[in-house]
């Protein structure tokens, strides 16, 4: 360890460094301690990790979630090693947040690497081919689980992927029934509902990949901000001066509707800056700004869309709309919007279904002339879709806070598995893959890597198993053995074929947590040195 010294006074620094197979190996120690409190999550006979309550006298939480397990783990009392840990709690966080699921999948098999790894290096091992060989590895492995990848089509395929991951068997079937009705691209809110049981309803909206244009205008703390019956603005003149927005705020105000929604092909300077500024002074009690969806050639006709759907009008350039003569009757409506900082939805539009339909109408007869814009099926889509809302019951505000981000997870990685398809769960894929790529290792400079990551992948199965009492050891070879077709109910003790049985996995959360763990164990191995802070502040974000 080596400590600095500055100053006259010859004070000691801050600053403390940690360098070497020292540091990696400290490293290794914090994600050794978070992946083998996440290991037990894994599988359908998991266990549960019991969480210190923050409020001395109470009862500890009880936990059986990966995702949550990781956010109550603030600080690791060794620094070096606690930097490990933060590893895999952001990297747990980043995979649920993309994937929805395998933040657990992503830990231990990024454990196993950099262990496997960090042990290579200390005996003398080449750290550049080492992560060659890794990153091939990787590579063989993703392109043999899209081969197994098989699609997730009908009913029963779909509520297998939601039951695999939410242990909550009822929720499971109404995220199934939710996703699919909305389909694979469609909105499915997840709110705090106010029963004891979860319960769904489908709300007519629309829905595109385009976010808020500035975090400054997200509720504080919140990845989303959600807006009830808000006026909407929609606007083909690019919004840059605070003088193109001011009439209008002083018209939402003036009619007291001081939620609003700005649609609009950009968003930026001053203009962004007023909306900013009337926000943080409560003169506007919430906006959600975003941009329009389409190209460029479309952008007007998918406003005007957005327009009809809502019951407004479009301020248009082509026709001489100013946007200082905005009225209230110009501004459509909605039942909810929402907007996170990558999509936007707008739910339960306020416009006549007469005029959706004689616009659904118009569209299909642009379509005859399309010249290679957003599809006519999209922006039919947006004017008639349904979206779903699932709110979250449970017994206590606890148990509600609880699943609520769950059910959320659940959702993302069932819509994944529709739209990108599904392998063999219980961590046979992985096994079976592992088993694979371990044959392609062949005798180059890069084969000790490619073999590390084909053990790696057995280890998700190995923790299912020992979760169950099961030997681990003797249930990877009979995986490895009989292939990806089947694996271990690990209940019943019996192996199954699992495409009859449901026992499936979206291919992407496979895809996503392979990745994650290679960065993990990427950047052990990659570490030379580690310098922490003598009185570091503790923060509870990812």
């Amino acid at each position: 360890m080596i400590e600095s010294r500055a100053g006259s006074r010859r004070e000691r620094s801050p600053r403390l460094v940690l360098d070497g197979d020292a540091a990696r190996a400290a490293l290794l120690r914090g994600v050794e301690q978070m992946a083998m409190l996440l290991r037990p999550t894994l599988g359908p006979v998991a266990g549960t990790v019991a969480v210190a309550a923050i409020v001395p006298g109470r009862s500890p939480e009880v936990l059986d979630d990966a995702g949550t397990i990781a956010r109550r783990v603030e600080q690791l009392p060794a620094p070096f090693e606690d930097m490990g840990a933060m590893l895999v709690r952001h990297l747990v966080w980043t995979v649920g947040q993309t994937s929805g699921d395998g933040g657990a999948t992503a830990a231990v098999i990024g454990h196993s690497l950099a262990r496997q790894a960090t042990t290579y290096l200390a005996a003398g091992g080449d750290p550049v081919r080492l992560q060659a060989g890794v990153a091939q590895g990787a590579a063989l492995a993703a392109a043999e689980l899209r081969r197994m990848a098989v699609p997730v089509i009908e009913f029963r395929e779909v509520l297998a992927v939601a039951q695999g991951a939410l242990r909550e068997r009822e929720i499971a079937g109404t995220v199934a029934e939710a996703v699919e009705a909305v389909g694979p691209e469609g909105a499915v809110l997840v709110e705090d509902g106010y029963a004891r049981r979860t319960a769904c309803e489908y709300v007519e909206g629309m829905r595109w990949p385009e976010g808020m244009v500035s975090p400054y205008l997200l509720p504080p703390g919140r990845p989303e901000a959600r807006l009830a019956d808000p006026a909407v603005l929609t606007t083909d003149h690019t919004l840059h001066e605070s003088a193109h927005l001011l009439p209008a705020i002083e018209t939402c105000v003036a009619a007291g509707r001081r939620n609003v929604l700005i649609v609009a092909p950009d968003i930026r300077g001053t203009a962004l800056e007023l909306l900013v500024a009337n926000l943080q002074r409560g003169v506007l009690a919430g906006v959600v700004a975003v941009r329009s969806p389409g190209a460029e050639s479309d952008r007007s006709r998918v406003l005007e869309d957005i327009a009809v759907a809502t019951g407004g009008r479009l301020i248009g350039r082509e026709r001489g709309d100013r946007l200082r003569d905005v009225r209230s009757e110009d501004l459509g409506g909605a039942r909810e919007a929402w907007a996170t900082l990558r999509e936007v939805g707008i739910l339960g539009g306020r416009g006549s279904r007469e005029a959706v339909r004689r616009r659904v109408i118009d569209v299909r007869a642009e379509s005859e002339g399309d010249g290679g814009g957003e599809g006519v099926l999209a922006r039919i889509g947006r004017l008639t879709g349904v979206s779903a809302v699932i709110r979250v019951g449970a017994p206590t505000a606890s148990e509600q806070a609880e699943l609520r981000p769950r059910v959320e997870a659940t959702v993302r990685s069932t819509q994944a598995a529709m739209r990108e398809g599904a392998v063999t769960g219980g961590g046979a894929a992985l096994t079976a893959c592992g088993a694979a790529i371990g044959e392609m290792a062949g005798d180059g400079a890069e084969a000790v890597g490619v073999r590390m990551v084909a053990r790696a992948l057995e280890e998700p199965m190995r923790a299912i198993a020992a979760n169950a009492g099961l030997d681990a050891a003797a249930v990877v070879g009979e995986a490895a053995r009989r292939g990806a077709a089947w694996t271990l109910d690990v209940r019943r003790g019996e192996w199954i074929e699992a495409g009859g049985a449901g026992i499936l996995d979206p291919l992407p959360v496979v895809l996503g947590a392979l990745k994650a763990a290679v960065d993990l164990a990427t950047a052990v191995v990659s570490t030379e040195a580690l310098v922490r802070r003598r009185n570091p502040p503790v923060s509870i974000n990812p």
